[in-house]
């Protein structure tokens, strides 16, 4: 990061002597594409072009303000214990870093070292005791430009606290967030036009306190599925989604502290290769003689297609490729009136045979017997 400009550029330049160290990419504080850990060489990017970048001081600026105000020069230890404590939070190691910073503050109560300390717990999710450690930075120095630049990222850390306000966020890209404590992020995105496909969110967790409550909700703003997990762990869920539709995911800590993480939609295409087929009108023609292989993909999910009968009678054998998945066939006529209907249970192979009129059409459905999906393979006769 290239630091504001101030009346005095050489002091300036030492003030900030790692304003790029951490730029943390919060979703309206901070929005950022990152690097996929699948695609390493992806490049990063802003979406709302409102980066905001968090600046710490170097320790010669912290040792000049100790000596001005006590007279004597910053021990040695104390010292040591900022620039450790610096590191690891480069490291978004706050939970270490955190801790060192306290102490130094209380021994080194100067106004750099308290900015310091606030960015820190802003970073680390800690709204409310950010905002206690800046009020005494301010008081201690009201111009500090860090105090300043700290109390607009918290003010930002709330853009996207309701599904009102949530952000909007791409499909497939990995963003950057961060979720405060006590606070929730929502986050919203539009599911790809179609065939209706299964989505996986993935929640990257970056902090060692943190513990993930999620929840899906559809365009109504309505609960359709949710998991949580323990502290540090990361998370994957999957659901299905409507094709082209708004569909909103609300982060909270779940019985935890806030922290870092990210959040990645992308789609499982999870859909076989005859979708849609979902009603009578879009059913797939198929040939008889030789298996056709499919799936059904949940429990909301339901297959049709159509053929031509070659005899007097006609054979359908459904054979079941998945352990949790039961079958219920139905086949319709060339007018889609019922002609007769067969299921079985899960795991089981499925046969119905009909006297039918040679050449003419018919309609074959396939759908889930309380159960959810699975492949199938179809063989007509």
């Amino acid at each position: 990061m290239i630091p504001r400009m101030n009346p005095e550029p050489a002091s300036a330049a030492k003030k900030y002597w790692w304003a790029a160290a951490i730029a943390v990419p919060l979703l309206v504080a901070v929005i950022g594409i990152v690097p996929s850990v699948r695609k390493k060489d992806a490049a990063a990017i802003n979406i709302n072009q409102d980066s905001h970048n968090l600046s710490f001081q170097q320790i010669n600026v912290i040792e000049g303000e100790y000596r001005q105000k006590t007279g004597q020069p910053l021990p040695p230890e104390v010292q040591q214990q900022i620039e450790q404590a610096l590191l690891l939070v480069k490291q978004e190691r706050y939970e270490e870093g955190i801790p060192l910073l306290r102490a130094a503050s209380e021994k080194a109560a100067v106004p750099s070292v308290l900015a310091d300390l606030g960015h820190a717990l802003a970073l680390a999710g800690k709204p409310a005791e950010a905002e206690n450690v800046y009020k005494q930075a301010a008081a201690a120095d009201p111009s500090n430009e860090q105090v300043k630049e700290g109390r607009q990222f918290l003010a930002r850390l709330t853009g996207n606290n309701t599904i009102f306000n949530a952000a909007e966020i791409p499909m497939q890209k990995t963003i950057a967030a961060m979720v405060p404590d006590g606070g929730t992020n929502f986050f919203k995105f539009t599911a790809p036009s179609g065939p209706r496909d299964h989505l996986r969110v993935r929640l990257e967790n970056r902090s060692p306190s943190l513990a993930f409550g999620l929840e899906v909700k559809d365009a109504e703003k309505a609960p359709i599925g949710g998991t949580n997990t323990a502290a540090a762990a990361n998370l994957i869920y999957e659901f299905s989604a409507t094709p082209g539709a708004i569909h909103y995911l609300q982060v909270s800590p779940h019985y935890s502290g806030g922290g870092a993480y990210t959040v990645t939609v992308e789609p499982t295409h999870s859909f076989d290769a005859f979708e849609p087929n979902d009603t009578i009108l879009t059913a797939k023609d198929i040939l008889t003689g030789s298996a056709v292989e499919a799936n059904i993909m949940d429990e909301g999910d339901t297959d049709f297609y159509r053929f031509h009968a070659r005899g007097a009678k006609t054979v359908i054998a459904v054979e079941n490729r998945s352990p949790t998945l039961g079958i219920t066939l139905r086949v319709m006529d060339a007018d889609k009136a019922p002609v007769g209907e067969q299921s079985g249970a899960i795991a089981a192979n499925v046969r119905f045979e009909f006297n039918s009129l040679p050449g003419s059409v018919y309609h074959l459905q396939i759908s889930p017997h309380y159960s959810p999906g699975g492949k199938y393979a179809i063989t007509i006769q």
